[in-house]
């Protein structure tokens, strides 16, 4: 059976760059057949993860694959200063507990996605371009897998293959 994979992400659609570090996350560890679906919806801010026209994105693609097989919506987010900002720690636990009230599945990266797979936080200027070279240079390969098995809330890692393990 068919499935959809509907990745909702912090960045924008013009910057594309944690698309980067998921596709290939995916395609270093998993062998995907044509029998999965992998789509993106930019939240443009993680603030905005529970906005109208995110929801409304979230319904649309949901009823327009319905027909082909399920679709399963992860939200991926940066845990920002979470261990020493309450406001950020407030924020991951209000987003963790929506995706639980909705079924939805939930990837975080500690700090944030660069720090994961760069090991360090990239000035947002540098974004894009860092991004583009972590595709280009396969940096995929230098990352320790267990940095992207974690468990529990820690800098540099991520549970990003415990969520995709469950559907690839």
């Amino acid at each position: 059976m068919s499935k959809q994979l509907l990745f909702c992400v912090e960045t924008n659609s013009k910057a594309e760059t944690d698309l980067v570090y998921i596709r290939e996350t995916i395609s270093n560890y998993y062998d995907l057949r044509n029998s999965i679906r992998i789509r993106f919806i930019f939240f443009e801010g993680k603030g905005n993860y529970r906005k109208k026209d995110i929801l409304k994105k979230i319904a649309d693609q949901t009823k327009q694959y319905k027909v082909i097989g399920p679709t399963h919506v992860i939200y991926c987010i940066d845990t920002d200063r979470y261990d020493a900002d309450p406001a950020h720690m407030r924020e991951l636990v209000e987003i963790k507990q929506y995706c639980e009230q909705q079924g939805y599945d939930l990837i975080w990266f500690c700090r944030d996605v660069e720090d994961v797979f760069w090991g360090t936080q990239i000035h947002k200027d540098e974004k894009t371009r860092m991004a583009i070279k972590f595709r280009s240079s396969r940096q995929i390969l230098s990352v320790e897998e267990q940095k992207l098995r974690s468990e529990d809330y820690a800098r540099h890692k991520s549970n990003i293959l415990q969520v995709l393990d469950r559907y690839l």
